[in-house]
């Protein structure tokens, strides 16, 4: 699960680890479009399945979306609520496999 307080990417693979271009062919993040690193300085990382420059985006960003999301789904689905507002820190939306870390 993450953490709003997880800022520690020791474990993530990060854009730059994964050796991808800089520039105009350079990865960005799925969720605010921005490249490179976020507002506090943490790179984009990618800890799911997805391929390519595709996966990667800012810890902080994954966080903001899966908040939203399971809240939306948790409002919606009154009974699994709880349990539904979980899996959207467990599992990727785009390539629907579990985060590694």
């Amino acid at each position: 699960f993450f953490s709003t307080t997880m800022t520690s990417t020791n474990n993530k693979r990060t854009a730059a680890d994964a050796g991808l271009p800089e520039g105009d062919n350079a990865p960005c993040c799925w969720v605010c479009l921005e490249e490179g690193p976020d507002k506090t300085g943490a790179p984009l990382v990618r800890d799911c399945s997805c391929r390519g420059s595709s996966g990667f985006a800012h810890l902080s960003c994954i966080i903001k979306h899966a908040e939203s999301e399971g809240r939306r789904v948790a409002m919606e689905n009154a009974e699994t609520g709880a349990a539904l507002f979980a899996k959207a820190f467990e599992y990727c939306p785009n390539c629907k496999q579990q985060y590694q870390n």
